[in-house]
């Protein structure tokens, strides 16, 4: 019985271990794919004058991209679905956009909110181009 017990206490050791290191990388991938997305919308917004809505869409498609495929290649290798990976990636992808475009209108009514709040003080708080 104890030797049942020890087994036991192994196996969910090494899959907490294994759990561990797939958040772990997981991690590091979603940074990446922020940094990727960082910097894209930087370059839309400073280089090419993109106004800050359509830059944040666009700059998160290579971010979430990338982690997206990093993920499934490396880091989550086992597949209990029985989709296939463009039909995965296509259900990732339209969640994945209906989340930025969420959040963007979000940031932009309090970006609005915030700014109409300052004016009242006669504070002018940026020049940059929304929609």
């Amino acid at each position: 019985m104890t030797n049942k017990l020890v087994i036991k206490d192994m196996s969910l050791i090494l899959n907490f271990r294994m759990f561990f290191r797939q958040m772990s990388v997981f991690v590091v991938v979603s940074g990446i794919g922020w940094l990727i997305d960082l910097s894209v919308f930087f370059l839309l917004t400073n280089q090419f004058a993109l106004n800050v809505f359509y830059s944040n869409i666009l700059s998160s498609i290579p971010g979430f991209t990338f982690v997206f495929v990093v993920s499934t290649n490396k880091i989550f290798k086992k597949d209990t679905s029985n989709l296939s990976l463009k039909q995965r990636y296509l259900i990732y992808f339209i969640y994945q956009i209906i989340l930025v475009l969420t959040v963007s209108l979000i940031g932009q009514l309090l970006f609005q909110v915030s700014c109409s709040f300052f004016e009242s003080f006669n504070i002018t708080v940026s020049n940059t181009k929304f929609i």
